[in-house]
């Protein structure tokens, strides 16, 4: 009887241990489960940011070996992920550079210095090149010394064409300016600030920017007489309201201007807002005025040796 009771204790003792050891066994394994869903989420969202991010990412080694290339550098690159894995990244997509080599270029990366961020162009599948805004940092267990290289970047070739383009249009529309055989100047904001003034301008009045810098400090200037100041401030203003009433250019006005060096010039004014831009221009009718006058002078002199 003894012995039945010590084998029953002893068999109490197993079942409690075997159950205890189930309950901690299915803890654990829904811990483990719980780890494999939250990696695989994660690893799930890691590579819809990879494949749908509309960067380039991709993941280099030590070695700059590439371990993973997304979709949007197979698409700006031309080539797919299994003709550049293990490809040394620096060597297969960058082109030579003056600033030094390649590796000197990722050791702030792989030294825990800190990331790079560089421009410029990446080799592609087709002949040429695609040019790459892109940043390079490390990523590993120990920040002293990263075990691998993520790389980021935007293809900007579309934007920097764009710009190359704007930059040509504009070297173009000064060469332009720069040769008009009328004056030129470009104003900006309601107080018609000035940004430019050209060759002509600056010939047939002798100002600069220098001596006025918007159209409060030109009237003086150019029309030092008060009472004529007044009366073409009061219809150049108005021409103004009337253009912006009606969305169409100022009307052209004829004026009197007097140069830097004492002289009058009669000049017909035009002006053309672009934007909060205003393009005004300056055509000379000074030798035009002195015919008309001669004329003029002329058809009384007649007059008065017919009577």
């Amino acid at each position: 009887l003894h012995v039945e009771r010590i084998r029953d204790a002893a068999l109490r003792k197993v079942e409690e241990a075997r159950e205890t050891l189930e309950q901690r066994v299915g803890l654990r394994t829904a811990e483990i489960r719980a780890a494999v869903d939250e990696l695989k989420s994660q690893r799930d969202f890691m590579a819809k940011i990879m494949d749908h991010g509309g960067s380039l990412i991709l993941l280099t080694d030590r070695e700059g070996r590439i371990i993973q290339f997304n979709r949007e550098c197979e698409r700006t690159t031309g080539y797919k992920s299994i003709e550049v894995l293990n490809k040394v990244f620096w060597e297969f997509f960058l082109e030579p550079s003056d600033t030094g080599s390649p590796v000197d270029l990722f050791k702030p990366v792989f030294s825990g210095a800190g990331a790079i961020t560089r421009e410029g162009p990446w080799r592609t599948k087709e002949p040429g090149s695609r040019w790459i805004r892109w940043h390079g940092v490390g990523l590993g267990e120990v920040p002293s010394a990263p075990s691998h290289c993520v790389i980021t970047g935007i293809d900007i070739t579309d934007h920097r064409r764009a710009e190359i383009q704007i930059r040509k249009n504009e070297e173009n529309l000064r060469n332009i300016l720069e040769h008009l055989p009328v004056g030129v100047i470009l104003a900006t904001g309601s107080e018609f600030t000035v940004l430019y003034e050209n060759p002509c301008f600056i010939e047939m009045f002798g100002y600069t920017r220098k001596h006025f810098q918007d159209v409060s400090t030109w009237w003086p200037l150019a029309y030092p007489d008060p009472v004529y100041r007044e009366q073409v401030s009061s219809e150049w203003n108005s021409r103004i309201a009337e253009a912006i009433r009606l969305e169409q250019p100022i009307e052209p006005m004829e004026v009197r201007i007097t140069a830097r060096d004492g002289s009058v010039r009669y000049v017909c004014v035009h002006a053309t807002f672009l934007g909060s831009q205003c393009f005004v221009t300056f055509i000379d009718l000074t030798e035009r005025h002195k015919s008309e006058q001669f004329r003029r002078l002329n058809e009384k002199r007649l007059e008065t040796l017919v009577q």
